[in-house]
């Protein structure tokens, strides 16, 4: 583990501020990683908070159109459940792609290596897919026996 952390220093090390933060903010690094990184960037007076949502000038953007970066919102091992999770989210009005899931569909031995599928959402939108994702778990979403 040692030899990770101490891996991981020099790699966030060389990274420029912007990027090592970006990586940060995107959920998608490992405990031990973000731990690394959050130390890192403390060093450099860089805070890992996520910046407030200000008022913006309004965009026109298609409804199959992510806005900002795409981060990590969940992972799932199953290509089915990402998918049906995408599709939930596109009917609630949020871009949503099943990252690696062609990958696990060809060789589901890589679910585990890939860290498993990712379902990525747009910066954006993230609030609010946590919500429907939260929503989802709890079983909202759920058909009665009738349907």
């Amino acid at each position: 583990m040692d030899s990770e952390r101490t891996e991981l220093r020099v790699r966030f090390g060389q990274m420029d501020g912007d990027e090592l933060l970006r990586r940060y903010r995107s959920g998608d690094m490992t405990t031990v990683a973000m731990d690394v990184a959050a130390a890192e960037l403390a060093t450099r007076g860089l805070s890992t908070e996520m910046p407030s949502a200000s008022p913006a000038t309004e965009e026109v953007v298609s409804d199959n159109e992510a806005t900002g970066d795409l981060v990590c919102l969940t992972r799932t091992n199953s290509p089915v459940h990402a998918e049906l999770l995408c599709g939930l989210l596109g009917s609630e009005g949020i871009h949503a792609v099943a990252a690696d899931a062609n990958l696990v569909r060809v060789n589901s031995v890589w679910t585990q290596a890939l860290g498993g599928i990712r379902v990525m959402v747009s910066e954006s939108d993230v609030v609010q897919a946590r919500g429907v994702l939260e929503a989802f778990r709890r079983g909202d979403y759920a058909l009665s026996s009738d349907d």
